[in-house]
C-alpha cells in the first residue's frame, strides 16, 4: 500500500480521498471522467453525455488571447512549426489563458483549418493530432490550445484544478516560470499521456535536458516521475498509482 506525497493530498481534485492512496475501480472511473464507460452507452446516451457532437467543421474561428499571438518557425526541410508566442511578460504561477474548448466531434481522420480572427493566419490542421480523445469514437475539439507544442524543459503547464473555469474552458495555461516577449509557449506533452509509446519518435524541442522522445509519463524515470507528478493530468496522476499499487 503506497500513500501518496503530501503535495497532491492538498490540491482540492484530491480532498476526497482517503489520506491511503488506494482507490477502488469505481473511483477511478469517476476521477477519471468515467471514459471507461463509454464502450457500454449506446447513441442516444453518447448525444446527452457529450452535447453538440458533430461531425469535424472544415473550418474553425478562433480570437486569440491578450498577450498570446501564433508564429510559424519552420523547422527541418522549412517543415511548418506553428507555435503560440508570448508578446508580453507573465511571471511564474500567473495564468497566460484559458484554452476554449470547440466542443465534441466524431473521431474521424480529417484536415481542417484552424483561422484566427481577426485577419490572422490560416493553419492546416488534423483531428487525429490536434484533438483530445474521449473514447468511444469521439474526440474534444481544443481550438488555440491545440498549437502549444512539446518540450523536455517546457515553461508552462496546464491545470484543470482551477477554480474559476467555466465548461467551455477545461484547462488554464499557468507559467511554471517567469516568461517574457517572444518566448514560445510550451508545455510536456508527457504529463497529458501515461503510455504514448511512439508518440513522437525524434523530439526536436532542442533543450539541453531532451529527451530525445516522448512516450508518456509511464516511460520517464522515477525522479522525473516524483517531480512531475503534481503537475500530471488526472488520468495520469491515477494511472500512476494504479501501477504502483499493482506492482
Amino acid at each position: 500500500m503506497f500513500e501518496p506525497p503530501l503535495h497532491l493530498n492538498e490540491r482540492h481534485i484530491f480532498s476526497s480521498l482517503p489520506p491511503i492512496y488506494k482507490l477502488s475501480a469505481k473511483e477511478c472511473a469517476l476521477l477519471t471522467n468515467e471514459k471507461q464507460t463509454n464502450e457500454d452507452l449506446n447513441d442516444e446516451q453518447m448525444k446527452e453525455k457529450y452535447p453538440g457532437l458533430q461531425h469535424c467543421p472544415l473550418n474553425i474561428h478562433c480570437i486569440l488571447p491578450d498577450g498570446i499571438q501564433v508564429e510559424n518557425h519552420p523547422i527541418k526541410d522549412q517543415q511548418s512549426n506553428w507555435g503560440l508566442y508570448a508578446t508580453k511578460f507573465f511571471s511564474k504561477n500567473s495564468i497566460l489563458f484559458l484554452p476554449k474548448s470547440y466542443g465534441y466531434i466524431y473521431d474521424e481522420n480529417m484536415d481542417y483549418n484552424l483561422i484566427i480572427d481577426p485577419n490572422g493566419p490560416v493553419i492546416p490542421m488534423n483531428t487525429r493530432r490536434h484533438t483530445s480523445d474521449c473514447g468511444k469514437g469521439v474526440r474534444e475539439l481544443i481550438t488555440y490550445g491545440a498549437l502549444i507544442n512539446h518540450s523536455c524543459d517546457p515553461n508552462c503547464y496546464l491545470n484543470s484544478a482551477y477554480a474559476d473555469l467555466k465548461k467551455d474552458e477545461p484547462l488554464a495555461a499557468i507559467a511554471l516560470c517567469d516568461i517574457y516577449p517572444n518566448d514560445q509557449i510550451t508545455v510536456d506533452y508527457n504529463l497529458f499521456g501515461y503510455s504514448m509509446n511512439g508518440f513522437i519518435e525524434n523530439c526536436s524541442c532542442r533543450m539541453p535536458s531532451c529527451r530525445g522522445y516522448c512516450y508518456g509519463f509511464k516511460y520517464l524515470s522515477e525522479i522525473e516521475k516524483d517531480k512531475l507528478l503534481p503537475y500530471a493530468a488526472f488520468h495520469v496522476q491515477i494511472d500512476y498509482w494504479k501501477d504502483k499499487l499493482n506492482q
